[in-house]
């Protein structure tokens, strides 16, 4: 399998809702004036009626619906419904994802909404969070990332060393995450959704692995559309997480099934010419990263730097200006410190452990590099 799904091009398919309606004539009326009315019998002006006759098809029900594998209508079976979930987007060959996330912690809120469209020519994301605004294109045929940033008036571009995540692009993580790890009580109510007609299932449980702490409170529905494939998501979790309450709110919908397509950005060139750009490799003694930048617009000398492993982190601005062709190796000192050399690996640096993220950052992120053992 390449860097993305193989997809074929299937579109889903849904049952409209069928309604009649008709009328057919007395067939046991005479032509107007081939008889004459009895006496004492009221008819109309030209001594005849004309009745219709219409039917419809009462609204359909829980019995009704065309449940696909892995759902029923007394429950769900996570796994085989996530494969279905899974097998339908696969064989329609692109989609939208869209969510809506809030997050609480130590009376702060946080919000996050995002729109990722696939196909298999390319995939795109927008991301708004804190007043920013960040847009990701990445072609099929680049192992790249084309990102543009904006915040009020500013901008800036960057490019990324590697293509968005395509489970995270598609949702799919997500959605086996939840699918898969709630109890699901039976069909509820019968609802509109882009893929047709939907069931809505509502949680009755739920599996510890989906809470990093210590669950507190946990709600959640799920949307199935007779197409196949779960159109909508909502959960709402709150758990302890070293002794702080973290509470999110979470809606995510699937629409577009094979009706998504991608298109380049009228960005993409500014992206390719001005886009920061860098390449970074661990050094064999595992002390530091190797940092060149290697395409793009100089980086002000107001950037910062910061390291971050299981023992600690720190962060330091740049003493100069980067270029096109600069290079730095990055690392942390036995003290907590930040070490930077424009030559080697610094002296002083202490082996680096465990999850490890470098990141450079001016009023927008330009870099973020994780590495984990």
């Amino acid at each position: 399998m390449n860097r993305r799904y193989v997809l074929t091009s299937a579109a889903a398919v849904s049952l409209p809702l069928a309604g009649c309606s008709g009328s057919t004539p007395d067939e046991s009326a005479p032509p107007n004036g081939s008889e004459e009315a009895s006496d004492g019998d009221d008819g109309d002006d030209n001594g005849s009626e004309n009745q219709t006759e219409s039917t419809e098809d009462a609204a359909p029900t829980l019995d009704d619906f065309d449940y696909p594998d892995g759902a029923r209508q007394d429950g769900v079976d996570g796994a085989t419904l996530f494969g279905t979930h899974e097998s339908t987007l696969v064989e329609a060959g692109s989609l939208t994802h869209e969510g809506e996330r809030t997050d609480v912690f130590d009376d702060n809120e946080f919000s996050q909404t995002q729109t990722s469209k696939f196909d298999d020519n390319a995939v795109s994301r927008e991301v708004t969070e804190n007043g920013e605004t960040e847009r990701v294109w990445s072609p099929a045929d680049e192992d790249v990332a084309y990102v543009r940033m904006e915040s009020g008036f500013e901008q800036a571009y960057r490019v990324d060393e590697r293509a968005p995540p395509t489970d995270e692009v598609t949702g799919l993580s997500e959605f086996r995450r939840y699918i898969s790890e709630v109890e699901w009580g039976a069909a509820t109510e019968l609802v509109e959704t882009a893929g047709g007609l939907g069931v809505v299932y509502e949680s009755v449980g739920y599996s510890e692995r989906l809470s990093f702490g210590e669950m507190r409170e946990f709600d959640a529905s799920i949307t199935v559309s007779e197409s196949g494939f779960v159109s909508q998501l909502e959960y709402d979790q709150t758990e302890l997480q070293g002794g702080e309450t973290i509470a999110f709110d979470v809606t995510a919908a699937i629409t577009a099934v094979g009706d998504t397509s991608v298109d380049e950005p009228d960005w993409a060139d500014a992206a390719r010419e001005q886009g920061v750009r860098f390449d970074v490799a661990f050094t064999d003694d595992g002390t530091a990263f190797r940092v060149e930048m290697t395409g793009g617009d100089d980086v002000s000398r107001d950037a910062r730097i910061r390291l971050r492993d299981e023992r600690g982190s720190a962060s330091s601005r740049l003493s100069e200006p980067l270029s096109v062709g600069d290079v730095l190796f990055v690392g942390l000192s036995e003290s907590g410190g930040l070490l930077i050399d424009e030559s080697e690996a610094p002296a002083e640096a202490r082996p680096l452990a465990g999850d490890l993220r470098l990141t450079v950052r001016t009023e927008f992120p330009l870099l973020t590099h994780t590495r984990r053992p």
